[in-house]
């Protein structure tokens, strides 16, 4: 006696049949729906950018851009690459680090904006917008979208010190131990606004760069602040989860 469930002889589809195809079908839409990346996912892939981008720094891209120079940019008319391979492996250096920390400063903002979004009671009473910006937006959702980014601008436009306690005090979101994140912040600040000559700050965070000195980052160097930067990221990220994300599979998959 067959069971009740069975598929009958007559080839017709009983409660088994049904199930098996639907369990199919949804593995088939599932494989057809990658996951949406998370903020953590974004940033390492850009960090793995960096890694090709910093290949550039070697000796034989340097010769070849000198070789195929006025060829590939013909609008420049007089040569513009740096003189030796030692300043060109610099700024390669150089602008690869900057790239790496403005990747980690919006890292940084798109955790404080998930938050904000997801926990609005949480955002400060005081902050308020405009007239023109409320009477502008379409949705109470976009209006809650402009006081959250105005949060966000108001802190990342301060030192690192003042991100970390907002993610601490306000996010209650603990911020892991590495400080060479500070370091890193005090160099960008040399290379962004101080011709990058090092000063009093970072001399005092990092002896290796004497005050006064011009920041001349080797691929090396930059490598291994990417390594902390990794490092730094996944735990932020952890308590990040933990704290406030938990149960949106979208991030915690």
């Amino acid at each position: 006696m067959p069971a009740a469930n069975s598929i009958d002889s007559a080839g017709g589809s009983g409660t088994v049949a049904q199930a098996i195809i639907a369990a199919v079908t949804q593995v088939e839409i599932n494989a057809g729906t990658p996951p949406v990346p998370t903020s953590l996912d974004v940033f390492l892939k850009r960090l793995d950018g960096l890694v090709v981008f910093l290949a550039a720094a070697h000796e034989e891209v340097f010769e070849l851009i000198h070789d195929k120079e006025l060829t590939w940019f013909p609008m420049s008319q007089n040569p513009v690459a740096p003189e030796t391979a030692k300043a060109y492996r610099h700024s390669i250096s150089n602008a690869a680090f900057l790239l790496g920390y403005a990747y980690l400063e919006t890292f940084l903002a798109d955790i404080a904006r998930q938050v904000y979004l997801r926990r609005p009671k949480m955002l400060p009473e005081e902050k308020q917008l405009a007239y023109k910006d409320i009477v502008a937006a379409e949705s109470s959702g976009e209006i809650l979208l402009l006081i959250v980014e105005k949060e966000i601008r108001s802190v990342f436009g301060g030192p690192i010190e003042d991100v970390q306690k907002h993610f601490e005090r306000k996010l209650n979101i603990r911020w892991p131990n590495e400080p060479e994140i500070f370091t890193a912040s005090r160099m960008r600040n040399c290379l962004m606004h101080n011709g990058g000559v090092v000063d009093p700050r970072l001399a005092g965070a990092a002896p290796t760069y004497p005050l006064g000195t011009l920041i001349e980052l080797e691929p090396d160097n930059v490598h291994g602040y990417g390594l902390v930067a990794r490092r730094f990221a996944n735990g932020l990220w952890e308590n990040a989860v933990r704290t406030h994300l938990r149960g949106d599979d979208s991030l915690t998959r």
